[in-house]
């Protein structure tokens, strides 16, 4: 620990009363500040750094943007010093460089400004702002090729931005002025340039980008260049214009040749001509088999076949990409449709086939599920001892995944208690090549998290919440304990009601939580983690329709992690997600009057119908809750089409065999959802429910004015 961060440390027990003044004080600021009152606000905020040397570093950032208001340009940048002079990093650094060189431009000192720009890595810089203003100081200083490359940062990094109008405009003038001085762009920036569009949907844009880059480069950066100008049709859904496109194209470059041959087979897929696929990645076999455009051509037609369980055409397809691309995500994938397609016809070679998939595969996420049909395959052969250890294995390895949870409870039948080991299994999962997981992490503050979590603290009781999170989440970006900052962050969001936001920051801050056995953290981080609003109410709701609390609670935590005014892009609302057709059909079914979207966002009506809903379609499967959420989540049409698919012996062979990964991996998660939440709330009471707001109390009508009589004079 440092001598400084130490100094700090004590500070913060040394001085509480003066800093609990000096925290409101700050509050009190930065209010006036967001009010306007800039003048107020700078003379409140001027004693603070040197009265709050733990959290000196936000007084003096909203000192700068004060004085930056008030034009006090030249006294900006002193001002934020106290940014850079912190113990800890500060996450403002990047926002009080950009800040100081604003105002040093206001007063012409252009070198000073790139001097505070360069105070912070690059990494940390405040995008594309930084870039701007470090485009515009090196022009003043008369360095038109330095300016250049701070205005291309913009122009090919951040076309979407608000700063890119000034960059393009910038390098026009500046190409002219240049000449043949002007720096060369490299093909990949500009590639970057139209990529970006696309990510953000504009693709006339990306398209125009393409076709001015395939006729001004070259070779191999040309080709690509013309594909993906005609990959820009198929993102629009154009999907006519771009086979006709991509079909036009005359290449050379045998890359660019397994691109356009590789989109042709999306787009004729998406089309529904299964010949023209079938060609496309016929080409990329003789053409290109070693591309990995030939791997997701192979792995998009098995697909096609997959939804229609045509094994007799999708199994060829996931073996070639199996075989041709080992060890990598893509082939892990296809490899494990081929094991399961064996798994599902009882194939005497399915055994090694799944022992095949862990030994080149397991660093991705079917090794669990091997594991699982490997015990169970030991099991029917009543070798206990062998079906034990990879039970184990799979609770070990992935301890709050389903096929954990399917194990867990296979490893409570009695054959499994003294059954003795197994060394030829002991010697295989010896040698399987497991992705090593942090699972067994330290909840302890080491000085660096303490002072995160301490500035963290102050600034929630300065009531600057974004703030606080903003500062645990860089703390836990830069070598704080990101599984306490993670806790802190959840429980100040769950004690304000933010449950959909405290479950984001457990995921987000701590992501990999899921393989923590669940000892290995504090009871407080799993209710962070899988939270229960509305316990009183579900429970109610639940038992009226005789349902499990907790499965209701699990689906609710994947539906819409308990917000309750959530919309999603469908436009299903509220807790249970429902959408407003339905919600209007089950209204009048339950007699509960007109639902509409207002109504469903109230947690009790939502809860109300999503429960009457969900026990029907319980009904509807005979009980089968896989069949449930798999009809819930992808419609029950599918649901029947899907249990003809194979002489399923459990219920978890149905749900690996559903075609759609979003529903299969939603079914998965919702009943291991419902297991942690058993092992979490079961035997702890169910709190009372909270008291109806009373309805404010109706002011008696106003009684009607009388007139008065007017007496006329005769």
């Amino acid at each position: 620990m440092s001598v400084r961060l130490a100094a700090v440390l004590c500070l913060f027990a040394a001085f509480a009363p003066a800093q609990d003044a000096a925290v409101q004080q700050l509050a009190s600021a930065v209010d006036m500040l967001e009010k306007g009152n800039a003048t107020g606000a700078a003379r409140a905020l001027a004693p603070l750094p040197a009265r709050l040397p733990a959290l000196a570093d936000y007084p003096a950032f909203f000192l700068g943007q004060a004085r930056f208001q008030l034009k006090d340009y030249a006294n900006v940048p002193p001002a934020l010093e106290p940014v850079f002079r912190i113990a800890t990093r500060s996450p403002l650094a990047g926002r009080a460089a950009v800040l100081a060189a604003r105002s040093l431009l206001e007063i012409n000192e252009p070198q000073a400004a790139l001097t505070w720009l360069n105070r912070v890595p690059a990494a940390l810089r405040a995008e594309p702002e930084a870039s701007l203003l470090a485009a515009r100081a090196q022009e003043a200083l008369g360095h038109p090729i330095a300016a250049v490359a701070a205005w291309k940062t913009i122009h090919y990094y951040y076309p979407v931005s608000k700063e890119a109008r000034d960059a393009e405009a910038a390098l026009e003038r500046l190409k002219k002025t240049l000449g043949a001085e002007y720096p060369a762009v490299p093909a990949e920036a500009r590639f970057e340039r139209a990529e970006r569009f696309s990510r953000a949907r504009q693709y006339d844009n990306a398209r125009a980008e393409y076709h001015e880059m395939a006729a001004e480069l070259a070779g191999l950066d040309r080709e690509r260049a013309m594909v993906r100008a005609a990959a820009t049709l198929y993102d629009q859904r154009n999907t006519t214009a771009a086979i006709s496109q991509l079909n036009a194209l005359r290449l050379t470059e045998a890359e660019a040749e397994a691109e356009r041959w590789y989109w042709l087979a999306a787009a004729h897929r998406r089309a529904n001509r299964d010949e023209g696929m079938e060609s496309a990645v016929a080409q990329l076999a003789r053409r290109a088999p070693e591309s990995t455009w030939r791997r997701d051509a192979l792995a998009l037609a098995g697909d096609r076949y997959l939804l229609e369980n045509d094994h007799a055409h999708y199994v060829p397809h996931y073996s070639a990409c199996a075989e041709a691309f080992p060890g990598d995500a893509g082939g892990a994938y296809c490899h494990w449709k081929v094991v399961w397609r064996a798994w599902l016809e009882r194939s005497a070679g399915a055994a090694e086939m799944l022992r095949d998939h862990l030994r080149h595969f397991a660093a991705f996420e079917k090794a669990g599920a091997a594991l699982y049909y490997l015990a169970k395959l030991a099991e029917s052969e009543k070798q206990y001892g062998a079906a034990r250890l990879y039970f184990e294995e799979a609770v070990s390895r992935f301890p709050n995944y389903y096929h954990a949870v399917l194990s867990r409870d296979e490893l409570k039948q009695p054959q499994f208690a003294n059954a003795p080991r197994h060394e030829a299994t002991a010697r295989f999962l010896a040698s399987v090549p497991f992705l090593d997981r942090d699972q067994n992490p330290s909840f302890q503050a080491d000085p660096e998290t303490t002072a995160r979590l301490q500035r963290g603290r102050l600034l929630q009781q300065a009531r600057l919440a974004p703030w606080a999170e903003t500062e645990m989440r860089f703390g836990a970006q830069h070598g704080a304990n990101r599984w306490l900052l993670a806790m802190e962050l959840a429980s100040t969001a769950a004690a304000r009601g933010a449950h959909a936001q405290a479950l984001r920051y457990i995921k987000g801050t701590a992501p990999g939580y899921l393989y923590l056995p669940r000892e290995a953290a504090p009871e407080k981080f799993w209710r962070l983690a899988f939270p229960f609003p509305y316990r009183a109410e579900i429970t109610r709701f639940a038992r009226q329709r005789n349902l499990n609390p907790y499965f209701v609670a699990a689906l609710i935590r994947q539906e819409s992690e308990f917000d309750p005014v959530v919309v999603s892009r469908a436009g299903a609302v509220g807790l249970m997600q429902i959408m407003p057709p339905t919600g209007r059909q089950l209204a009048r079914q339950l007699r509960l009057g007109t639902s509409t979207n207002a109504r469903l966002r109230q947690p009790l009506f939502n809860l109300n119908l999503g429960t009457f809903y969900l026990r029907k379609l319980l009904d509807l499967r005979g009980g089968s809750i896989e069949e449930t959420l798999a009809g819930y989540n992808a419609g029950a049409s599918r649901v029947v089409r899907w249990k003809t698919w194979g002489q399923f012996r459990e219920p978890s062979e149905f749900v690996e065999t559903i075609p759609f990964s979003e529903t299969r991996n939603y079914v998965q998660i919702i009943l291991r959802n419902q297991d942690i939440y058993e092992w979490l709330y079961a035997g702890t009471p169910v709190p009372a429910e909270a008291a109806p707001a009373k309805p404010a109390p109706r002011k008696a009508a106003p009684k009607p004015a009388t007139k008065k009589r007017v007496v006329r004079k005769k």
